[in-house]
């Protein structure tokens, strides 16, 4: 391969001047996500609970999604101080497994909350952000769960299964 090809091959995933917002980034599969993000040039929103470090490359904001006036108000100064939202990744989540017998009913209505509504109202702020320069991205982290149904979890299940197919329904 020659340098001209490989220099686009290095550049086919930069995403320098690009904005973007990963829930759940505090730990886990959000907090790789917005790291990798921020290396390949984003300027990265990462929001959750908690921060377990810093990380200088990222904008880390402590909000509950489930809290839409929060998640907006967030949006709203992202949009005011950086001009655009390019990109959303919907990763907060919860599991709380139990056999389906005997399953909480506080533990279904908190993983719905987060992993569906959440979602589901995420999408719905950051798409009118989206929508007024006519571009962006919504990625919504779901679960092989979502396809095969892992006993001992309905609740992730179902909130997966509908998180999987809900970003074409939002713009």
């Amino acid at each position: 391969m020659g340098e001209k090809e490989h220099m686009a091959e290095n550049n086919i995933f930069k995403l320098t001047g690009k904005s973007t917002i990963v829930t759940g980034a505090g730990k886990g599969i959000g907090a790789v996500l917005a790291s990798g993000l921020a290396k390949m040039g984003a300027r990265v929103y990462a929001l959750d609970l908690c921060f377990p470090e810093h990380d200088g490359m990222i904008d880390q904001l402590v909000c509950d999604v489930t809290v839409k006036n929060d998640f907006k108000s967030i949006c709203e100064k992202i949009f005011n101080d950086f001009g655009q939202i390019d990109i959303l990744i919907n990763n907060a989540g919860v599991s709380f497994p139990f056999s389906a017998s005997e399953y909480p009913s506080e533990a279904w209505d908190k993983t719905i909350l987060v992993n569906l509504t959440a979602t589901f109202q995420c999408s719905q702020i950051v798409a009118d952000f989206m929508k007024k320069k006519e571009t962006g991205s919504i990625i919504n982290i779901t679960s092989l769960s979502a396809e095969l149904g892992f006993p001992n979890n309905p609740a992730y299940a179902a909130s997966k299964g509908g998180g999987s197919i809900m970003s074409a329904q939002v713009i």
